[in-house]
């Protein structure tokens, strides 16, 4: 027997929402939930938490959890990695998830049921939208799809929890187009612009140069950084060659590079070995730094004249939107969702995807006009302020939240997706 819907929650009772987390790794989309689940605080809402404990990074994502107190967190074995492996740990992969994702399902629907929860969230990654969409089936609550990429890189996993999601989510009007394009009625997705907390990115909490005391360079060195995974879509290396450039024409600036090697997928494996090479190849292996992982961005992005964001066809770039938080001044490819978010001498100087002499000539111009890199900063942050802060996302997604438990509410007993050729009515 399914169980009954939960009361529709209204202005007066708390929307319970469930948000469910089965990552390898702590990136960008984990990283915009922790930052909703900040926001999420009661009366108006009640946060819960499904997670898995088995990755290596777990215990880290725990120690973030821990900062929202109000947040109840479960932690579960939500299944094995299967991308990436050889064809026989794949099978053994799939093998072990058909004995353990039952039983945590089980848990799960008992888990809704009991907390009286009225969403589920979940993020586009294979497991998450899987668990999320037959949860969502056997406990009748309706189910949100957090969406950060691209359609091309959905796997059947992840199609088959969009189709059946009550509403998609959108980082951006590029990765909507995308859906709406290639996967999904437009009716069902809605774009919401990430956002992330004013106060973690305060421009004057940070004293001056101590990036450059931690790198050994001169207190009036220039610094140029990029921040995020170290992939091949991320544009390390195109901004090397272009930093070999700016590094001829002059003596006094170094390149920073904030984040760790993604090893899994098309973009991993070698690729920082790759860069690596290329800064001494390039003669520059003494102007580049290296600092791995930070645990806070806003340090890193306090002492940089420019901060770059070499990413091709990014979805959001929720780095973008840090730095223009710190009111840096910036350089990207006018590519993908970048346009969206920053205009081009208005906010930062954007420059033709892959032109590494233009990406040179838009440093090095910035590194000429201290003004211009001030008015470039004091617009980008004035623009984060309006439209990127979490507390703005949230009263966003919170509004999502209210209108598919609504709609749900409406239509009991029958599924609330209209009819089309990618789903039929229940």
């Amino acid at each position: 027997m399914k169980p009954d819907l939960p009361e529709a929650p209204t202005s007066t009772r708390p929307i319970g929402v469930l948000f469910v987390n089965s990552r390898s790794a702590l990136g960008a989309d984990v990283a915009v939930h922790l930052g909703l689940i900040r926001q999420l605080v009661p009366p108006e809402h009640r946060v819960h938490v499904a997670t898995s404990g088995r990755p290596a990074d777990a215990a880290r994502l725990l120690g973030v959890l821990a900062r929202s107190p109000h947040a109840r967190v479960k932690v579960l074995h939500l299944g094995y990695d299967v991308a990436g492996r050889r064809r026989a740990h794949r099978a053994l992969a799939l093998l072990g998830n058909a004995v353990v994702l039952p039983v945590s399902l089980a848990r799960l629907s008992w888990m809704v049921v009991r907390h009286r929860i009225d969403v589920i969230h979940s993020t586009e990654r294979p497991r998450d939208a899987l668990i999320a969409g037959l949860l969502a089936r056997i406990t009748r609550r309706p189910s949100v799809v957090h969406c950060h990429v691209l359609d091309r890189h959905f796997t059947r996993p992840t199609r088959w929890g969009l189709r059946r999601a009550d509403a998609v989510i959108a980082v951006s009007e590029f990765v909507r187009r995308s859906l709406v394009e290639h996967t999904l009625p437009g009716g069902r997705v809605v774009t919401v612009l990430n956002g992330v907390p004013p106060e973690l990115f305060e421009p004057g909490d940070h004293a001056a140069c101590r990036l450059r005391d931690r790198i050994g360079v001169a207190p009036d060195a220039r610094l140029v950084g990029v921040a995020g995974r170290i992939m091949v879509w991320k544009g390390q290396l195109e901004l090397v060659q272009a930093m070999a450039a700016v590094c001829a024409r002059r003596d006094d600036v170094h390149l920073v590079i904030a984040g760790s090697e993604c090893v899994m997928g098309n973009g991993g494996g070698g690729y920082m070995a790759q860069v690596m090479r290329a800064t001494h190849d390039l003669g520059i292996e003494d102007r580049v730094h290296w600092l791995g992982q930070l645990d806070g961005m806003s340090g890193f992005y306090a002492d940089l004249d420019v901060a770059c964001v070499p990413s091709f066809e990014e979805p959001f770039g929720l780095v973008l939107v840090e730095a223009m938080a710190m009111g840096r001044a910036i350089v990207a490819w006018d590519s993908g969702a970048v346009p969206e978010i920053a205009a081009h001498r208005r906010e930062a100087l954007l420059v033709p995807p892959r032109d590494v002499e233009r990406l040179a000539d838009a440093v090095i111009e910035l590194l000429d006009a201290p003004r211009l890199r001030e008015e470039l900063g004091g617009r980008a942050r004035l623009r984060f302020l309006r439209q990127f802060t979490s507390a703005r996302q949230a009263e966003e997604v919170s509004a999502i939240y209210r209108s598919v438990c609504l709609r749900r509410q409406q239509h009991r007993g029958r599924s609330i997706v209209p009819a089309g050729p990618w789903r039929k009515v229940v």
